[in-house]
């Protein structure tokens, strides 16, 4: 049954799961979708509840932050800190507080909340699943809903997702060894170098070895060996090499800068436990990753190994990668008046420096600087594109930016101005500026095993 689907042929459309419907599915689709309507629904109504009740408790602990005794006040920042970045939402502002030792209190709990929320870009994320049965294309919009990373249907295993069925239960499962899991289940892959930020899910061919078989999974990161290649120089023999190359993938919840692999980290080993040295021990592999980009590959050269070798046992380094922590959000009231002023996240500081009339439009000035800077403020990363900047009116209604250019750009701040179209009641609008709150290095370390010789 599988394999006549994907005989049927390859075509590009591809379908954002959950987001958006392709009206060639048939009359089953507005079934599925009035279920999934229903269960969100519901879904919806208890997570109301959960929330309603998260508040009163916050509220209560913050009150608590003004008790008479010592080992009250630190019990209830204890208690607000055990309940996570999740009420950083709830929490009133410091500056509104009457009582200063509260306000103290307030930013110091603020303060460690949005720094765990920023690092926690570094963890996997986890799935969890019902026990019984469930079509794939109900698995992916849970996988989406639960982790907030896209996945993409290409045409071919659009109808088949909704016939095959993974039996739960699952019980916080890593994205990536589930996904794997998963896809070699049914018999289809991942291609990771279609443009935009999603997955693109699609039918894996008769050559393509199952995605689990070598990979490594290390925090939100995927790492399997790609090619294998022995290289001999018949002129020098300095040339005689082994070249492995390595892909790595993200989940596309993060967003990269540049990833490096510094060969001195390297340890190789063959099947009759001979270490294998790098090339060059002062080598390193790095990849500065696009927007847009979900995979890179990198390049690691070893010595060759003794003819006798019949695979690499193991093979393990530490891969470093430059990333922008989780977003924050700097909310700037009255923008008409708000030149000059300042707002603090984990570690991050965004500035509104200016507002003035262009034309029918607006343009806005900001300045964003971190505690720590890193190389990815050198001119040639973009990350900070990625940035969203936008007037928000008190009913929720977006005026997005129209475009953005620097005009500042430091080893430790970059200047953005941002153009704005309409908005001509300025005061009516509050200036909403997402952005890393740090941007992080972190050293992933891996091991892959048992890889065949050439």
């Amino acid at each position: 049954m599988v394999r006549s689907l994907v005989a049927d042929g390859l075509r590009m459309l591809a379908v954002v799961v959950g987001l958006v419907v392709c009206t060639e599915l048939g009359g089953s689709e507005e079934t599925d979708l009035v279920v999934m309507a229903e269960e969100a629904k519901q879904d919806k109504s208890g997570g109301e509840d959960r929330q309603t009740e998260l508040a009163h408790r916050v509220r209560r602990l913050v009150r608590q932050l003004d008790a008479s005794q010592a080992v009250q006040r630190a019990q209830a920042e204890e208690a607000l800190l055990a309940l996570g970045p999740d009420i950083l939402g709830l929490l009133p502002e410091p500056e509104g507080q009457e009582s200063a030792e509260v306000a103290v209190a307030l930013r110091r709990i603020r303060e460690q909340l949005e720094r765990r929320l920023a690092e926690s870009v570094l963890q996997p994320s986890v799935l969890s699943l019902p026990e019984g049965p469930l079509s794939y294309w109900e698995v992916f919009e849970r996988i989406y809903q639960q982790t907030g990373n896209r996945l993409r249907l290409r045409s071919e295993v659009q109808e088949w997702s909704k016939r095959l069925r993974f039996f739960g239960p699952v019980d916080k499962k890593p994205f990536w060894p589930f996904l794997d899991h998963l896809l070699d289940q049914g018999g289809m892959s991942i291609y990771p170098y279609d443009p935009g930020e999603d997955l693109v899910v699609v039918a894996r061919s008769e050559q393509e070895q199952p995605r689990s078989q070598k990979a490594c999974y290390v925090g939100p990161l995927r790492i399997a060996p790609l090619r294998l290649m022995a290289q001999r120089d018949y002129r020098t023999r300095q040339g005689d090499q082994l070249v492995l190359v390595l892909e790595v993938t993200w989940e596309p919840r993060i967003r990269p800068v540049v990833l490096r692999l510094p060969h001195q980290t390297l340890q190789a080993v063959d099947d009759r436990g001979r270490a294998i040295s790098a090339g060059r021990a002062d080598a390193q592999s790095i990849v500065p990753v696009k927007v847009g980009q979900k995979a890179a590959e990198l390049e690691v050269r070893l010595a060759l190994p003794d003819r006798s070798a019949k695979r690499l046992e193991s093979i393990q380094g530490k891969l470093t990668a430059t990333l922008p922590g989780a977003m924050q959000r700097f909310s700037f009231l009255s923008v008409r008046t708000a030149r000059n002023q300042t707002q603090r996240r984990a570690g991050a500081t965004v500035s509104l420096l200016d507002i003035r009339k262009e034309g029918p439009g607006w343009q806005i000035e900001v300045l964003l600087r971190y505690d720590r800077p890193s190389e990815a403020f050198q001119s040639h990363y973009h990350w900070f594109y990625r940035n969203q900047a936008y007037l928000e009116s008190q009913d929720g209604q977006k005026i997005m930016s129209s475009g953005v250019e620097p005009f500042r750009h430091t080893d430790s701040e970059i200047g953005l101005r941002y153009q704005f179209e309409g908005g001509e009641e300025l005061e009516k609008y509050t200036f909403v500026y997402e952005a890393p709150g740090l941007l992080l290095t972190e050293e992933f370390p891996f091991q892959l095993q048992q890889l065949p010789l050439p």
